[in-house]
C-alpha cells in the first residue's frame, strides 16, 4: 500500500486489489430516524428563498482530489473562522472557494494584531493564499464587482497526468478506481462552460495498462442548473462525505464516479441554532452486479441470483453551529426490485421503515436494499486559541466519523447502528509543517462494505464506495509534510492496516516529494516499500513509485 502525503492536491492511497471474501450475515429493520431529522432540515431550507450571495449564476465544482480543498480547509482553521461554509461536505462550487478566497485575504492581510485576535500569517500560509487567488481569480472578480454570469468557456481548464509502478497489484485509493498492475498511464482534463443558470463539465479520462490494456472513459461528466440558491445536477460525478482525508465510512472518491441527479445547496443557508448548513439529496445507479434474492437456506428457502443494477439514493446535511464544530448527518440506500425492472408506489415504504423478513424472504415481492447510516463530528482551534498558541502550533483539528448499518430499537440499548465502523482524526498544522493521524475501525461482524444479498457489497465497479480498506479492517496512517521553501515539499508517510477475516496485514511508508512549478503548475514523485503478513505475499514485500502531475490553465 502506499500513501502520498499531505501534498497540495487530494492524497492518493493504496491497498491490494484482491479483498478477501466476507461471510453472509442476517441484518435486522431499521426506522430511518436520520431521514426523518434530515428531510424536516431540508424542508426548513426549502421554505428559504434568498439566495446565500448577490451572486446567483451557476458554478461548476472541482474534483473532490483538487488540492484547494485541503488548502481553503488549512487556511480557515489557522483564522478560526468559518467564514459560513460547510467543509465536510464535497464537491462544492468555484464560487464558493472565491468566497472564502475573499474572506481569508481580508483575515490574512492585517500583519498586526487587533481585537479580534489576526495576527502575521505564516508564510507558507500567504504562499497558499496566493496560490488559490490565481486560481480563483474570474469568480472572485465576479463577486467582488457583482457582475452577471454571463457565457464562459474554459476548454481545457486542467490537465493531470498520472503514473504508477507497482510489483504487486493495488488500487490506488481514493482516486476514482484507479488500479495497478505493474504499471499504469492515466491522463485527465476538464472542459467546462458557464452560462447564467446553467453550467456543464465533461472530465474525459484516458488510460494505459500493462499487456496493451487501454481505454477512454468519463471521469465525470455533469450539468448544473441553478434557482435561486439550489442546484440540480444531473450526470456523473463523485461525492465525499465526513472530515477524513485517508478515507470516509459512507461516501468518497475510492470507486469511480456514478451516474446521478443530485438536488443541492449552492451556498450554505444560515439557519438558527444550526448555523451555515448544507444539503444534498440524490439518486442514481451503479454498476451491475448479480444479487442475491434469498439467504436462508437452511429454512428451506431457494436461493436465486438476478443480474441486476442496483439503485442508489442518500441524503447529507452539514452544519456549522459555530466557527469551531462541525457536524454531519450522512444515509445511504441501496436497493433493487425482485422480479422485474419495475419499482412500485409500495416499494418506498421498504425503503422508509425496512422489514427484516421482507428483505430476505425470497417469498416475497419488492425491494432488496442495504441502509448505511453515519454521523460525524470536528473540533477545530485556530491560533485565537491560547493553548494552540502555546503549543506554537497555527492549528489543531480533532474528528470522528461514526457509521454501520441499519438503525434498530433495541428496548434496552436504546437506537444504535449495527456493525459500526469508527474513524478517529488528529490533524496539526505547525505553518511550514503538519502531522495528520487517522485511525480507523470495522466491527469484526461488520457486513455493508460485503452485503449478503448484493455479492459484490457496496460497490461500484469493483471498489468500495465508502472507505477503501473494506470490511472487517484497521486501518492507522501518520503523514507529516514539510516545506522547505515555496516552491519545494517533502512528505513522510507511515501506515499499518491488518485484515481480520483474511489474517493478512500490511505495515510500512516512505518518502514523497513535491515541487511547484509555478502558482498553476505541481509535480510530486513518491517512493514507498510496504511488507506483508499472512496471505498470498506473506512475507514478501512491495515497492511502489508514483508520479503526478498537475496543470492548472
Amino acid at each position: 500500500m502506499m500513501r502520498l502525503v499531505l501534498h497540495s492536491f487530494m492524497t492518493q492511497r493504496m491497498h491490494a486489489a484482491t479483498l478477501p471474501v466476507r461471510p453472509q450475515r442476517v441484518r435486522k429493520a431499521g426506522t430511518g430516524i436520520f431521514s426523518a431529522a434530515a428531510i424536516v432540515l431540508i424542508l426548513v431550507m426549502t421554505a428559504i428563498t434568498c439566495p446565500a450571495s448577490a451572486f446567483d449564476g451557476a458554478s461548476i465544482s472541482e474534483p473532490v482530489w483538487d488540492w484547494k480543498y485541503d488548502a481553503i480547509e488549512r487556511l480557515i482553521a489557522a483564522a478560526g473562522k468559518s467564514g459560513g461554509m460547510v467543509m465536510n461536505t464535497r464537491p462544492y462550487s468555484r464560487i464558493e472557494m472565491g468566497q472564502q478566497v475573499l474572506l481569508l485575504e481580508e483575515y490574512f492581510g492585517n500583519a498586526s494584531a487587533d481585537g479580534a485576535g489576526n495576527r502575521p500569517a505564516n508564510w507558507h500560509h500567504t504562499v497558499l493564499l496566493r496560490r488559490l487567488k490565481a486560481e480563483l481569480a474570474r469568480e472572485i472578480a465576479l463577486l467582488q464587482d457583482s457582475l452577471p454570469q454571463e457565457t464562459h468557456w474554459k476548454a481545457p481548464r486542467y490537465l493531470r497526468f498520472q503514473a504508477a509502478h507497482t510489483d504487486i497489484p493495488y488500487e490506488i485509493q481514493n482516486q476514482n478506481g484507479f488500479a495497478v498492475n505493474r504499471y499504469a498511464l492515466r491522463l485527465e482534463s476538464s472542459f467546462a462552460v458557464e452560462s447564467g443558470a446553467v453550467a456543464a463539465e465533461v472530465r474525459p479520462l484516458l488510460y494505459y495498462k500493462n499487456e496493451s490494456q487501454g481505454g477512454a472513459e468519463l471521469a465525470a461528466a455533469y450539468l448544473q442548473f441553478r434557482k435561486n440558491n439550489w442546484g440540480l445536477q444531473v450526470g456523473r460525478d463523485s461525492m465525499w462525505w465526513g472530515p477524513g482525508r485517508r478515507g470516509a465510512v459512507i461516501m468518497s472518491n475510492h470507486a469511480p464516479a456514478f451516474a446521478m441527479v443530485k438536488l443541492h445547496t449552492f451556498e450554505p443557508y444560515d439557519l438558527p441554532l444550526l448555523g451555515p448548513t448544507s444539503a444534498l439529496l440524490f439518486i442514481g445507479s451503479t454498476s451491475r452486479q448479480p444479487v442475491s434474492m434469498a439467504v436462508h437456506e437452511a429454512s428451506g428457502q431457494v436461493n436465486y441470483i438476478e443480474d441486476r443494477e442496483p439503485v442508489i439514493m442518500g441524503f447529507r446535511v452539514g452544519f456549522t453551529p459555530f466557527s469551531w464544530l462541525e457536524m454531519g448527518i450522512s444515509h445511504v440506500i441501496q436497493a433493487t426490485n425482485r422480479h422485474g425492472e419495475q419499482y412500485q408506489a409500495a416499494d418506498l415504504l421498504q425503503l422508509v421503515l425496512p422489514d427484516w423478513q421482507k428483505n430476505e424472504d425470497s417469498a416475497y415481492k419488492g425491494l432488496v436494499s442495504n441502509h448505511l447510516q453515519a454521523v460525524d463530528v470536528a473540533f477545530t482551534f485556530g491560533r485565537d486559541f491560547a493553548f494552540v498558541d502555546r503549543l506554537g502550533m497555527e492549528a489543531m483539528k480533532i474528528y470522528i466519523e461514526y457509521g454501520g448499518e441499519t438503525v434498530y430499537y433495541n428496548a434496552k440499548e436504546g437506537l444504535w447502528l449495527q456493525f459500526p465502523e469508527v474513524l478517529y482524526g488528529l490533524y496539526f498544522d505547525f505553518g511550514r509543517s503538519d502531522l495528520r493521524l487517522e485511525f480507523a475501525i470495522n466491527s469484526s461482524y461488520v457486513q455493508w462494505y460485503s452485503h449478503g444479498q448484493f455479492t459484490e457489497g457496496y460497490r461500484n465497479d469493483g471498489f468500495v464506495m465508502g472507505h477503501h480498506m473494506g470490511g472487517f479492517s484497521k486501518d492507522l496512517t501518520a503523514d507529516s509534510g514539510y516545506a522547505l521553501d515555496e516552491k519545494n515539499k517533502i512528505g513522510l508517510h507511515f501506515e499499518w492496516h491488518d485484515y481480520f477475516v483474511a489474517e493478512t496485514s500490511t505495515f510500512g511508508g516512505g518518502i514523497d516529494y513535491e515541487r511547484a512549478l509555478s502558482d498553476r503548475s505541481r509535480a510530486m514523485v513518491s517512493c514507498q516499500h510496504f511488507r506483508y503478513t499472512g496471505g498470498p505475499y506473506d512475507g514478501g514485500g512491495n515497492t511502489v513509485v508514483t508520479l503526478d502531475y498537475l496543470y492548472d490553465f
